[in-house]
């Protein structure tokens, strides 16, 4: 399924996203199923997004050598317009689906498990005039989006291992009372600090999502 060439994309549609393990496409029926999916993005999440193409990803590498039992996904990328990208920046979370940037970062991208090409996908600084200087030259929108994206991802990774903690502490065995203290303090001051998704009464005067909502609203 893998193609030799990036699929075209007017401006825009600057924001390339990866939702991994997606298929789209199929040998049997492709038929209206690209303008399905766009469809479907548009009802779930109220974004405009364009259908780029599918790739299979190659074995992560270790030592040089293919790893058993990785490679084979199929990963979608596509793209969203750029008047959407805020508003998607949190939902897509919810689903898995990353931006390009992302995956392709040093951090994250460990193995070349999409061809080479996809870099190219990588956000320009051409698409985005919205974060434009009046003089027509960029303003760094690179580097907004990054760090914005990454405060989200981090919020979000956050919660992922909070409730992993929580869980361990909960099943230990003999450790109720230290649940319920743990539960108590600094569960719920964690909690409470990174947004506003809780069960409890109070919260925080200002969470982490407050700070990233500020930071979007700079470039506004």
């Amino acid at each position: 399924m893998n193609g030799t060439k990036n699929a075209d994309r007017p401006k825009e549609f600057g924001q390339v996203c990866v939702w991994p393990g997606t298929v789209v496409k199929t040998a049997r029926a492709e038929g209206d199923s690209v303008k399905d999916f766009e469809e479907h993005v548009r009802k779930e999440f109220g974004v405009r997004v364009m259908y780029l193409e599918e790739i299979t990803t190659a074995p992560d590498i270790e030592n040089g050598k293919p790893v058993e039992g990785t490679g084979g996904r199929n990963d979608l990328f596509f793209a969203v317009h750029n008047e959407d990208v805020e508003k998607f920046a949190v939902p897509r979370l919810s689903v898995g689906i990353r931006w390009i940037g992302d995956v392709l970062s040093k951090e994250n991208y460990l193995s070349p498990i999409y061809p080479e090409r996809v870099f190219e996908y990588v956000l320009r600084k051409d698409v985005l005039t919205k974060y434009a200087d009046d003089d027509g030259e960029d303003d760094d929108c690179d580097s907004y989006f990054e760090d914005i994206e990454r405060l989200e991802e981090i919020r979000e990774r956050m919660h992922e291992l909070l409730e992993e903690a929580e869980e361990i502490v909960r099943n230990f065995e003999g450790g109720d009372m230290a649940y319920q203290r743990a539960k108590s303090y600094w569960l719920a001051h964690i909690k409470t600090a990174l947004d506003d998704e809780h069960d409890y009464l109070g919260g925080s005067m200002v969470t982490m999502e407050d700070t990233i909502n500020e930071m979007e609203k700079v470039n506004q």
